[in-house]
């Protein structure tokens, strides 16, 4: 949507030091570190639930 959308900002592009395959891992890992491991099936419940869906 587009109030979804207009969340998004870039930020200035950044280099790294490194072979590609290590950059990608450490910002990979980065990410991971940042944003919580979302479950999946616990959130479709909870819309199900609180949509009154089946």
């Amino acid at each position: 949507s587009d109030a979804y959308t207009e969340q998004f900002r870039w930020g200035d592009a950044q280099e790294r030091d490194g072979e590609p395959e290590e950059v990608a891992t450490a910002v990979a890992a980065e990410l991971e570190s940042q944003y919580p491991e979302i479950d999946w099936r616990a959130t479709a419940e909870t819309l199900r639930t609180e949509r009154g869906a089946a």
